[in-house]
């Protein structure tokens, strides 16, 4: 049995909560998010190891690295950890035993978030399913 496995990562900033309950599913199976992908945020890497109950939460970013850092911070004094992250959206993990707060409480400080990230990941996304759809085109 292979202990990494490779999956498509086609979610988008609209497409978080989605993500995350997929994020937890994978984990209850023993699949653990270890990284996306940076360049297009296109794979997940998974380790298999044994079968977890995580809570994930995603929010979209787009700041300099020391807003990045503080806003890492916070969630890691609120106890959440930084699983991964993709251009434009961070991926938060925690124990799901934990009664944590959510990281996001405030409806327009997620919309912002989500509208902020749409531009890094969802815009690059797009473009490469428009180049791909494109040579498909002309291949065949």
């Amino acid at each position: 049995m292979r202990r990494f496995v490779r999956r498509i990562w086609l979610f988008g900033s609209l497409d978080y909560s989605a993500a995350e309950r997929y994020l937890e599913r994978m984990a209850a199976k023993g699949y653990i998010l270890k990284e996306i992908e940076q360049n297009f945020g296109l794979f997940a890497f998974f380790e298999k190891l044994q079968p977890q109950r995580l809570r994930y939460s995603i929010d979209g970013f787009k700041g300099n690295r020391e807003e990045k850092d503080a806003y890492i911070q916070f969630a890691k004094d609120l106890e959440w950890d930084t699983a991964a992250e993709t251009p434009g959206q961070i991926v938060f993990v925690s124990d799901a035993r934990r009664d944590l707060p959510p990281i996001q409480t405030d409806w327009r400080v997620e919309y912002q978030q989500i509208r902020k990230g749409l531009w890094k990941k969802d815009l690059s996304l797009g473009l490469t399913a428009l180049i791909f759809i494109w040579l498909m085109i002309k291949i065949g």
